[in-house]
């Protein structure tokens, strides 16, 4: 299922896409950025559904949760460093319970800039976004 949060966006290019299973989750994720300035947010709550987003290049950024039915995180982050263009160099977040080392390893070995755990701090989420996407910290 596609839900779309984008706001007042200035261009498609802008849009932070958050990949979650779980609704309440994505919103909690969307509405602390949004709060955050982060105008352009769209939640996918269908992680088949975010890949073909993706495809198109419209992407600033992507949040995603790990374990998802269809298809899961790790298969998003290594699928994305494979595309060509603009789509590769994508800056991925991964918020997830799960932070035992093997599976952190495994992500920075896919180019996850970020991996946050779940139950997910506002203010971290913000400061992670603000640094994979280069940004002077706003909070």
């Amino acid at each position: 299922m596609f839900r779309g949060k984008s706001r007042n966006a200035q261009s498609k290019d802008e849009t932070i896409y958050v990949v979650e299973d779980n609704e309440v989750v994505g919103e909690y994720i969307c509405t602390s950025l949004q709060m955050a300035g982060y105008e352009a947010v769209e939640l996918f709550t269908d992680p088949r559904t975010a890949v073909e987003a993706i495809k198109d290049g419209n992407a600033r950024l992507v949040i995603t949760d790990i374990y998802m039915p269809g298809l899961n995180g790790f298969a998003i982050t290594k699928w994305m460093r494979r595309l060509t263009g603009a789509a590769k160099k994508v800056p991925v977040i991964v918020v997830s319970a799960d932070q035992t080392k093997e599976t952190r390893q495994k992500l920075l070995a896919n180019g996850v800039s970020a991996i946050l755990p779940k139950p997910l701090e506002s203010l971290e989420l913000v400061e992670a976004v603000q640094k994979a996407l280069g940004e002077p910290a706003k909070v």
